[in-house]
């Protein structure tokens, strides 16, 4: 049985994906536009729950019906995008990234990019993801996942007795949303990607579809059904206006556009309503039916501008949505309405085979031929394939097991993750966050002059400062501070003859930092340990990919920025009341007191905008070592201190 049509939802996806590439195409005009998002997960829950449902009250409903339209409905779409996606990588990409776009396009065509996604990028918002041409497809993934899924529940659940059904929905829906507010506290990147933490959104239009088929045709009044819409209209823009990537996000945060969407869908069941009449217009309508394929296009296509390096200004933005309404369109158009036309005969085999399972098979067959060659590096000359394996070295990944992550902060020193001189015993300590982790590389050159030996441990977004963290997620930061308590405790325990404290120093806006710093380094001191500290490296845009891409298009951008003070204020009063500490500046290397640069003596040096890679790591630590720079304060290291700036 069929669903009344209804265009007030076709023009609440056009809301929806007009917020989407909105966001994308500025982030300050449309802050929360990401939100965009969550309305389509819960309009997807109410339309497949009202089919599923009014199939089974009908006893018409087949599993393998119902996969064949949703195959039908998402598949050929998303397979001509990933060719073009495809194509146009092998005339842009590096080797590097070419191989994890045939990753993530494989994982895109069976439904699992959202798991790839989060594996490889962490963080949704993090600017080396803005180059993934693929990254938009997580959200696909977590709708064919709860396709896969939702229609064998709601089955089992029909079996029970009726009046069960919504109170079940209705408590499923409230472990859920506790799933996912737990979801970004104790696992932020992994509850953005993944359909556990995202369930009850469309679990929300589900309800919602199931209290309406139940309400026997009864219509609410026009007033009622307006103030729903209007409320729900308003939670919708709200959230777009004052949401932002530093959300903590879903959890509580996506209620508002959850439950706005929500309300919504019941204004519009009114068609005299003000909600149904102000959405259901035909230019909003006509861009809902084509919002699938605009989602699906637009983010390849800002996505690969950026990877070029095209900056977007208002005209730039402008002409990217006109290119990608004008591609939704022809998709929408010569794809997905051909399919559906043709979408009865899918129950052939042999057509199915012809026209979805041959194309998917051809494409997974490139795309492994792809991965397996490495992304074909013969398309590029030797200096691009060497700047583009220097930045993807990390010194974690040298030194295996040696930095750990949070989850992993009771891990003990490890015997073999040594710096310096590996022929002594371990005299030494090196404690800090993953910006320690990518100076190892640089310590180690300088320990091993000296004949010091230190022990490596690190761990991911753990500054060394006793009793403080600056991780979002509670369990992430109480996890910080009892590591970084037993660190204090091994020093205080005079283990070590020398101490080397490196991070990302936090900056200190009410002298919270300072002081919980003074007390880290009075308990080195106290301890009778040689306290080194190493200062924050300059956070450079595009630090690791502007040097490739400059090679690659032959290009004459200039990957600098300008020189500008990186330490904060606790660092210098230090250096000025504790004369006997010894500061490391690897910005002595990396500028020049007019501008900071990605490259040093033709080697690029970073491996995102603010870490290392290994090689310049050991790069900077070779430089700094012929301008005398020593971890043992000694007058060659006093002058060579002058050299490095100190805390500037």
């Amino acid at each position: 049985m069929k669903l009344a049509y209804r265009p007030d939802i076709d023009a609440l996806r056009a809301v929806a994906v007009l917020a989407v590439v909105i966001f994308h195409l500025d982030r300050n005009v449309c802050p929360g536009g990401f939100v965009g998002v969550d309305v389509f997960f819960v309009i997807s829950g109410y339309l497949i729950t009202g089919q599923i449902y009014q199939g089974l009250a009908a006893k018409d409903f087949t599993l393998r019906g119902f996969y064949r339209r949703r195959i039908n409905r998402l598949m050929p779409a998303l397979l001509v995008m990933l060719a073009f996606a495809l194509v146009a990588g092998l005339f842009l990409l590096s080797p590097f990234d070419l191989t994890r776009l045939a990753k993530s396009a494989v994982l895109s065509a069976t439904g699992f990019s959202n798991v790839y996604l989060w594996k490889e990028y962490g963080n949704y918002f993090y600017s080396g993801s803005a180059e993934a041409p693929l990254l938009h497809t997580w959200s696909l993934a977590v709708e064919e996942q709860f396709y896969l899924i939702w229609p064998l529940v709601l089955m089992a659940l029909c079996r029970l007795p009726r009046r069960w059904l919504i109170p079940l929905l209705s408590v499923s829906l409230l472990v859920f949303i506790v799933v996912s507010e737990l979801g970004v506290r104790y696992a932020t990147s992994a509850a953005y990607f993944l359909l556990p933490s995202r369930f009850f959104e469309p679990l929300t239009g589900a309800l919602l579809a199931v209290i309406v088929a139940n309400l026997d045709g009864r219509r609410f009044r026009a007033a009622p059904s307006s103030a729903c819409g209007i409320v729900g209209l308003l939670m919708i823009a709200w959230s777009c206006a004052t949401l932002s990537e530093a959300t903590l996000f879903p959890g509580f945060n996506a209620l508002p556009p959850t439950v706005g969407t929500a309300l919504l869908i019941i204004g519009g069941l009114n068609r005299n309503s003000l909600s149904f009449r102000m959405l259901a217009v035909r230019p909003l309508v006509f861009i809902g039916l084509m919002s699938y394929s605009i989602y699906l296009w637009h983010w390849p296509i800002i996505a690969y501008l950026s990877y070029y390096g095209v900056k977007l200004d208002t005209t730039g933005a402008l002409a990217v949505l006109a290119c990608t309404l004008v591609l939704g369109w022809a998709s929408w158009r010569f794809v997905e309405k051909s399919f559906r036309r043709s979408g009865s005969a899918l129950a052939s085999r042999a057509f199915f085979v012809r026209r979805y399972a041959t194309p998917v098979l051809g494409l997974l067959a490139v795309l492994t031929v792809c991965m397996t060659f490495k992304g074909f590096p013969q398309r590029w000359d030797q200096q691009v394939l060497a700047f583009d394996g220097i930045v993807s070295t990390k010194p974690n990944e040298v030194r295996a097991g040696c930095h750990v992550s949070t989850q992993q902060y009771d891990t003990p020193p490890k015997g073999s993750c040594v710096l310096g001189d590996r022929s002594k015993k371990v005299e030494g300590l090196l404690i800090g966050d993953s910006y320690a982790n990518h100076f190892t590389g640089m310590i180690d050159i300088l320990a091993a002059h000296d004949g010091i030996t230190l022990q490596d441990y690190t761990m991911d977004g753990c500054e060394p400062i006793i009793g403080f963290s600056n991780l979002r997620q509670a369990s992430y930061a109480d996890k910080c501070r009892s590591r970084t308590a037993f660190d204090y405790r091994l020093i205080g325990n005079g283990h070590y003859k020398y101490v080397v404290l490196a991070a990302h120093w936090p900056e200190d806006d009410d002298g919270t930092v300072a002081e919980a710093m003074k007390q880290s380094v009075d308990k080195v001191l106290a301890s009778g340990s040689k306290l080194v500290i190493v200062l924050s490296n300059q956070t450079i845009s595009a630090a690791a990919t502007c040097p490739v891409r400059k090679l690659m298009y032959a290009s004459d951008r200039n990957c600098a920025v300008r020189d500008v003070p990186v330490q904060p204020g606790y660092l210098r009063d230090i250096q000025k009341s504790h004369p006997e500490i010894t500061f490391i500046d690897p910005n002595a290397v990396i500028c020049d007191g007019k501008q900071c640069s990605p490259i040093v003596a033709n080697v690029p040096l970073y491996r995102d905008d603010g870490h290392l890679n290994e090689v310049g790591s050991r790069l900077i630590g070779t430089l700094l070592l012929q301008r005398g720079v020593s971890l043992i304060h000694s007058g060659a290291a006093e002058n060579a201190t002058k050299v490095a700036k100190g805390p500037t």
